[in-house]
């Protein structure tokens, strides 16, 4: 990751927090998947940096496809 100016505390989406944090926006679509929460689509960089600090062991091979939660209907087999 690049060097971040921690007083940047403006929403962005996915490609602008990428960009931001010196990262591929695969790589934050993977913390979403993992987890990292981007309510209404945006966060902060101190927010993914928090997110990251607290997620030491965060790898975006672990997180190839979204996890299925029980009250998803992919999970619940809807659509076969």
């Amino acid at each position: 990751m690049k060097r971040i100016r921690q007083s940047d505390g403006l929403l962005k989406n996915l490609t602008s927090l990428a960009e931001a944090l010196g990262v591929s926006p695969v790589f934050v679509k993977r913390m979403k998947w993992a987890g990292f929460p981007m309510p209404g689509g945006r966060s902060t960089v101190p927010w993914a940096l928090a997110w990251l600090k607290e997620h030491p062991d965060f790898k975006q091979s672990d997180w190839t496809r979204p996890r299925r939660d029980a009250g998803h209907p992919a999970a619940l087999g809807a659509g076969k």
